[in-house]
């Protein structure tokens, strides 16, 4: 695939949503995860992760979003992950898999209101 994959960064109290567009995939991965694992913390209550605006993802993705819930865990945090049904059928639907080990949510706000966040 040929899209770039852009992060960025928004934080809703103490809860990184991170966000993520384009592709995620072998190419990508490696700088994924350097740029996810400073927000893998004790501090934070968990984390959200943003794919609404992913437009393909392969194994080696599904395994870094496994992965960074695995480190998460470890810390006592939770992911959560978003992803818009129509996007989880028609373009992910890799991810189906994830979702017995991440919960997934087709909004930011539910996402939030999983983590104990006020809307």
């Amino acid at each position: 695939m040929d899209a770039e994959p852009f992060f960025s960064v928004e934080f809703r109290g103490r809860i990184p949503v991170l966000r993520i567009s384009g592709d995620i995939d072998l190419a990508s991965c490696d700088e994924l995860r350097r740029q996810m694992r400073p927000y893998a913390s004790d501090s934070a209550v968990g984390v959200i992760l943003d794919l609404r605006q992913v437009s393909y993802i392969d194994s080696t993705g599904v395994r870094t979003v496994f992965e960074f819930a695995a480190l998460l865990d470890d810390l006592c945090n939770e992911l959560v992950v978003v992803v818009d049904d129509v996007q989880i059928a028609r373009r992910i639907g890799v991810l189906a898999k994830l979702e017995s080990v991440v919960p997934i949510e087709a909004t930011l706000d539910r996402a939030l209101a999983r983590l104990g966040v006020p809307l």
